[in-house]
């Protein structure tokens, strides 16, 4: 029920330039079947993986076949708000950042719960200091609400050594160079 919610949130979003691409790494094809029950299967680009990747690998998979100037990695227990797409690519179009997160609400049990980051205005980080600081405090903007420069991430991926730390110390990684943007209001 989560993934089909997440589909559907991405196709009811207000802005419809996008390409949507599914990446199937599981085992199985119940992922191709659900979408398939709920007629969502033919509004997307299925991608079924011949072999099953480490989530990182997979990633780092998913980026390097990336064919678009700007991308997104959206998990699938997400839900965009309407005007996630709109709001994102407008803050990182003709810009010098290389990613822009927005913030999110926790969701559980049909209760919003809370912010996941407490920044009350909009923050442009330029150092990798501010970013730890954010991590340190357990205060972070997550993963799939991010959309990224493919062109500015150049060739910086994940990496197997980090565990589950990888997605900070690639967003380190790439502020070594480019800006990144968070945005204060949650769009998911």
């Amino acid at each position: 029920d989560i993934l089909i919610d997440t589909v559907r949130s991405i196709l009811n979003q207000t802005n419809k330039d996008f390409k949507f691409i599914i990446s199937d790494n599981s085992t199985n094809d119940d992922t191709k079947q659900l979408l398939i029950k709920n007629n969502l299967f033919e509004k997307v680009e299925y991608k079924k993986r011949e072999n099953v990747n480490k989530a990182l690998d997979h990633f780092n998979l998913c980026i390097k076949e990336t064919e678009t100037k700007y991308f997104i990695l959206f998990h699938d227990d997400d839900i965009m708000l309407p005007n996630y797409i709109d709001v994102m690519y407008n803050a990182i179009v003709d810009s010098n950042y290389v990613a822009v997160g927005c913030n999110a609400k926790k969701y559980q049990n049909n209760k919003i719960l809370r912010n996941y980051c407490s920044i009350k205005r909009n923050k442009i980080l330029t150092t990798q200091k501010e970013l730890a600081y954010f991590y340190a405090k357990a205060d972070v903007i997550s993963l799939p609400s991010y959309i990224y420069s493919k062109e500015k991430i150049e060739d910086n991926f994940f990496s197997n050594e980090c565990g589950k730390y990888s997605d900070a110390v690639w967003l380190l990684k790439l502020l070594e160079k480019y800006p990144i943007k968070l945005i204060a209001k949650p769009y998911m």
